[in-house]
């Protein structure tokens, strides 16, 4: 920071006593004093020029030539402002309106482009995917059958694998141990490496 008046650089100032006391201290090559956007009690001293008070400043677009203050321009958007109420330019993405009465959002014709885009890409992968769903039910493997029978194959085996009780008593289908209320440390039902585990 520095307390010596110099274009384009930050200085300190009085909060109590306003900007209008640092503008005083603005060279003349560099008449108009912008508050900092970010810092209360700081400003610079910028140039007369269109456009200099809302580079430093966006919201101070109008520089008043008679205060020597960078000031709030009525016409949000604004990055040059002929009078508080009169815009000449404005910022990036915007489009000046109504004869420099207002700023138009100018990117909001392609928002809508781009919401567009995507739900007419979003339509074309539901399609295709429906598509592909058809396709996949209309046609049947050659090697349906086996396959089938290659399943039923693999659930059995998994099925003769669990553990279960041979001790039938009489009966001829084997039973599966109730898992709840089977007490293996008591009770023997795959040798002694189940309890030990």
């Amino acid at each position: 920071l520095s307390n010596e008046a110099k274009c384009d650089t930050m200085m300190a100032m009085d909060c109590s006593r306003g900007l209008s006391q640092a503008a005083s201290r603005c060279p003349q090559a560099c008449p108009l004093a912008v508050p900092s956007l970010h810092f209360s009690c700081l400003f610079f001293c910028v140039g007369a020029k269109p456009g200099t008070c809302a580079e430093r400043n966006p919201v101070t677009a109008f520089g008043n030539n008679y205060t020597h203050l960078c000031e709030a321009c009525q016409v949000s958007g604004c990055r040059v402002c002929s009078n508080r109420e009169r815009c000449e330019e404005c910022h990036e993405g915007f489009r000046l309106l109504d004869h420099g009465r207002q700023c138009g959002f100018g990117l909001a014709g392609m928002v809508r482009l781009k919401k567009l885009s995507w739900v007419i890409g979003a339509a074309v992968l539901l399609l295709l995917a429906g598509a592909i769903f058809y396709n996949s039910l209309r046609s049947v493997p050659e090697h349906a059958s086996n396959n089938l029978r290659s399943i039923m194959q693999a659930r059995r085996h998994r099925h003769e694998c669990k553990v279960q009780d041979w001790n039938t008593e009489g009966q001829s289908l084997r039973r599966r141990y109730d898992i709840f209320s089977m007490n293996v440390h008591r009770e023997m039902i795959c040798g002694v490496g189940l309890a030990l585990f």
